[in-house]
C-alpha cells in the first residue's frame, strides 16, 4: 500500500465530510488499489458513503453493536438504517446492495420516490419500512428477500401489489395502508405466516378468494374502502378466517353485516364505526372473546338482547346512533367498564345499567333523559358520569351512593334542585355546571366549596 493511499484512508477515517469528499477527488488516482481494498466499484462506494455521511445522524443507524459512531466508511457492516423526518432524502441509492448486514431499514415520512430493485440483494434484511414517502412501485425482486418478516408501505403513491409478494414465505407483518390500491393479487393467500394485514384507507371493492387461506392471520384492517357489499355476503373470504382477533371495518360503507360474523370466535376487537348499519346480528353473541366493540357513527336503531352474552366486554362504544332503548340482558355484562351512548334518543335511563357493576365510564351526554333511577347507587365503581345536555329537573339522593365517582357533568340540564348529597362523595373531583346553573346556585355552590374543598367547579 503506497503512503499516499494510505493518506487517502486517514481522510476517509477522519468522519469529516469536507476531508470525504476530498478523499473521493482523489481517490480516482488510485481507482484500482481503492476498488481492490474495498471490494466494490469505486463510484458506489463514493455513492453509498456521501449518502450515509450527508444524512448521517446517531439516531439514525446502528453498528453490529447497536453503538453510536460507527466508522461506516472503513467497515460497512450496519444492521440497522434509520431515517425519519427528511423531507429532503428522495431516493435510495442502488449501491444500498452493498450493505451487506443489513436487517432492518427504516426510511419513514421522507420523500422517497424509487424503491430500487438491488435492495432485493440484501439478503439479510428482515424489516423494510419505507412509510409516508412517494413510492409508486415495488419490484418483483423482493421475491428475494427469502428472510423477510415485516414489510411495512403505508402511505405512499402504490397503485399495483406484484404477484410474486407471494412468494415472501417469512413475512409476518405486511402493511400497505393509505395507498391507491385497487386490486389485491390472489398470491396474498401464500403468506402462510402473515399474522397482521393492513389494507385501510385504498380504493378496494372486492378481496381475493384466497385471503381465506391465511390460517395464521390475527390482525386485518380493511377501513375506509367499499366494502359495503362484500362484508353483506356470507360467502365473503374474511368469515372463513377463524384465527382473526382483531377486524377494523371502520368506514367500509357497511349497510349490513353477515350473520358470519358469530363464526370469528376469536375476535377481542371488533370495528365497526362510521358505517350506516341500522342493526347487529343476533350472532355478534356468539363472540365469547371479544372485550372491545366499536359501533358509534351508525344509524343503529337497537341493540340485539344476544349482547348480553359478551361476558369478557370492557369497551363498548354506541355513541351516535339512533338508540332509544337497550336490552335488559346488558345487565349480565359484569366486566362491562366503558361505556359510550352520548347523541342517542334516549328518553328514559337504559334501566339494566344499574346491574353492570363494573362500570367506570358512562356517557349519555345529548339524550332526552327525563331521570336518574335511585338505583344508580348501585355503581360503586363509576368514576366518570355524564349527563350534560338532557332534561333532568332532579338527581336521586341515591347519588350518594356513588362512593368512587370523581367526575360528574351535569351542563345543560333544566336542574330545579341543587343536588346536595353530592357532599357525600368523598372522591369527588370535579363537578360540571354551565353559566346559568353557576348563577341560579351560586350559594349552593359556595356552601359545597367549603364542605368539599377538593372538588373543582367548571
Amino acid at each position: 500500500m503506497t503512503k499516499e493511499f494510505e493518506n487517502l484512508l486517514e481522510l476517509l477515517k477522519s468522519n469529516v465530510l469536507e476531508n470525504i469528499k476530498l478523499a473521493f477527488n482523489l481517490a480516482s488516482n488510485y481507482k484500482t488499489e481503492f476498488e481492490a481494498h474495498f471490494g466494490m466499484p469505486l463510484e458506489d462506494y463514493e455513492e453509498l458513503c456521501l449518502y450515509l455521511k450527508e444524512n448521517e445522524d446517531p439516531n439514525k443507524w446502528y453498528d453490529d453493536d447497536n453503538q453510536y459512531g460507527h466508522d461506516f466508511l472503513n467497515d460497512l457492516e450496519i444492521k440497522i438504517l434509520n431515517y425519519q423526518d427528511e423531507p429532503e432524502i428522495t431516493s435510495i441509492p442502488k449501491s444500498i446492495k452493498h450493505l451487506k448486514d443489513l436487517e432492518e431499514m427504516y426510511i419513514h415520512n421522507c420523500a422517497v420516490t424509487n424503491f430500487p430493485k438491488e435492495i432485493s440483494e440484501l439478503t439479510k434484511l428482515k424489516k423494510i419500512e419505507l412509510t409516508n414517502n412517494k413510492l409508486a412501485k415495488i419490484p418483483k425482486e423482493i421475491v428475494l428477500l427469502q428472510d423477510l418478516e415485516e414489510l411495512k408501505l403505508g402511505g405512499n403513491e402504490l397503485k399495483i401489489i406484484p404477484k410474486e409478494i407471494g412468494k415472501l414465505k417469512n413475512l409476518t407483518l405486511l402493511n400497505l395502508w393509505n395507498n391507491n390500491l385497487k386490486h389485491i393479487p390472489k398470491e396474498i393467500g401464500n403468506l402462510s405466516y402473515l399474522e397482521i394485514l393492513d389494507i385501510g384507507l385504498n380504493q378496494l371493492t372486492d378481496l381475493p378468494e384466497k385471503l381465506a387461506s391465511l390460517t395464521n392471520l390475527t390482525h386485518l384492517t380493511l377501513q375506509n374502502n367499499d366494502f359495503g357489499d362484500l362484508l353483506s355476503r356470507e360467502n365473503a373470504p374474511i368469515w372463513k378466517i377463524k384465527t382473526l382477533e382483531y377486524l377494523n371495518l371502520y368506514e367500509t360503507k357497511l349497510e349490513k353485516l353477515s350473520t358470519k360474523i358469530g363464526d370469528l370466535t376469536n375476535l377481542d376487537t371488533l370495528e365497526l364505526q362510521k358505517n350506516t348499519l341500522e342493526y347487529l346480528s343476533a350472532e355478534i353473541g356468539k363472540l365469547k372473546k371479544v372485550q372491545m366493540l366499536y359501533a358509534h357513527e351508525n344509524k343503529l336503531k337497537e341493540i340485539p338482547k344476544e349482547i348480553g352474552k359478551l361476558h369478557k366486554l370492557d369497551w363498548l362504544q354506541i355513541n351516535d346512533n339512533q338508540l332509544q332503548n337497550l336490552p335488559k340482558e346488558m345487565g349480565k355484562m359484569k366486566k362491562l367498564r366503558i361505556l359510550f351512548l352520548a347523541n342517542n334518543q334516549f328518553h328514559v335511563f337504559p334501566f339494566g345499567l344499574v346491574d353492570v357493576k363494573k362500570l367506570y365510564f358512562l356517557d349519555l351526554t345529548n339524550n332526552q333523559i327525563l331521570s336518574v333511577p335511585k338505583e344508580i347507587g348501585q355503581l360503586k365503581k363509576l368514576h366518570t358520569f355524564y349527563l350534560k345536555n338532557n332534561n333532568i329537573e332532579e338527581l336521586p339522593q341515591e347519588m350518594e351512593g356513588l362512593e368512587d365517582l370523581e367526575m360528574l357533568y351535569l351542563e345543560g340540564n333544566p336542574l330545579k334542585i341543587f343536588p346536595t348529597q353530592l357532599k357525600n362523595l368523598k372522591k369527588l373531583r370535579a363537578l360540571f355546571f354551565d353559566d346559568a346553573q353557576k348563577i341560579q346556585f351560586k350559594s349552593e355552590i359556595k356552601t359545597l366549596k367549603k364542605t368539599n374543598p377538593q372538588i373543582t367547579f367548571h
